[in-house]
C-alpha cells in the first residue's frame, strides 16, 4: 500500500490511501441520497478489522429524524460498536470528550441540500466541537455543475477528503473526477455497491481514468449524433472551422 501511495498521480487526480490520518474524529457530510450511512458502516467495519471494536465509536446527529439512527444502530450491533445519538453542538462536544480514549470516532451527520442554509451551521457546529475532520461524499452519477455546487457549499479547510459513492450506478465518471480535480480535493475512497464493507475501495488511478474516458456502447437519447456536432460550436467558431476545411 505504501508503494502505491508514492506513485505519481497522472492527470492530476489526487488520490489518498484512505483517511489522511488513521485515527481521530471524522464526520461524513453530504447532500441527501448519496449513501452516507452505508458508507459510515463500511468505514466502521474497516476500522473494526484493523483496530478492534472496542477502539471505535459511532455518533449520529440525526436524532430528530424518525428512524434516522436505527440503521446505524443495527450496523453498530453487528460490529459490536457503541452508537451515540447527539442532539446539538453542546451534546456533541460532551460526547466527544467522553470518547477521547477511542482510536477513531465516526460521525454520521444529517444529510441536507447544498443550498440549505443549515449547511454552514452544521460546519460551524463541527468546528466548535474540536478537531473534527470532515469527509465529503459525492454521488458519482450527479451532473458536474451539481457537484460543483455541493463542493462550494461543503468546502473548507477542515475538509480532509472526499469519497466517491455509487460508482456502480454511474454511466460516466468524467464529471465527478473533473470536479474533484478542479477543486483540488483528495479522493480517499470509492464506493461501488451496498455490501458492507466489501464495496469500499482505495481509489485506483488506472481504473478511474479508464472509466472517465470510456465511450458508452450503443446510442442513447443523450448521445450526440453526427449531424448535431456542428450545432455544438458557436456561430463564429463554426464559420472559422468551415473556412479552414474549405
Amino acid at each position: 500500500m505504501a508503494d502505491r501511495c508514492r506513485q505519481p498521480a497522472p492527470a492530476h487526480i489526487v488520490v489518498g490511501c484512505g483517511l489522511h490520518r488513521p485515527w481521530g474524529v471524522y464526520a461524513l457530510v453530504r447532500p441527501t441520497g448519496v449513501g452516507k450511512t452505508t458508507t459510515t458502516a463500511k468505514l466502521a467495519a474497516r476500522c473494526v478489522v484493523r483496530y478492534g471494536a472496542e477502539r471505535l465509536a459511532l455518533l449520529t446527529t440525526g436524532g430528530y429524524r424518525i428512524g434516522a439512527h436505527e440503521q446505524l444502530r443495527i450496523y453498530g450491533r453487528i460490529l459490536g460498536v457503541p452508537v451515540f445519538v447527539v442532539r446539538d453542538g453542546e451534546d456533541l462536544r460532551r460526547t466527544l470528550a467522553d470518547l477521547r480514549d477511542k482510536h477513531m470516532v465516526l460521525i454520521d451527520t444529517v444529510g441536507m441540500s447544498q443550498r440549505d442554509r443549515m449547511v454552514a451551521e452544521q460546519a460551524a457546529m463541527l468546528t466548535r466541537s474540536g478537531e473534527v475532520n470532515r469527509l465529503l461524499l459525492l454521488n458519482a452519477g450527479s451532473r458536474g455543475d451539481t457537484l460543483d455546487d455541493v463542493v462550494r457549499a461543503y468546502g473548507g479547510e477542515d475538509l480532509a477528503g472526499c469519497i466517491l459513492t455509487k460508482v456502480d450506478e454511474a454511466t460516466a465518471l468524467a464529471p465527478a473526477l473533473d470536479c474533484i480535480v478542479r477543486h483540488g480535493l483528495t479522493l480517499s475512497y470509492v464506493g461501488n455497491g451496498q455490501r458492507v464493507p466489501e464495496d469500499l475501495h482505495l481509489p485506483n488511478r488506472q481504473y478511474l481514468l479508464h472509466r472517465a474516458f470510456k465511450v458508452p456502447s450503443g446510442e442513447t437519447a443523450h448521445s450526440l449524433r453526427d449531424e448535431e456536432i456542428a450545432m455544438s460550436f458557436p456561430p463564429a467558431q463554426d464559420a472559422k472551422l468551415g473556412a479552414r476545411i474549405a
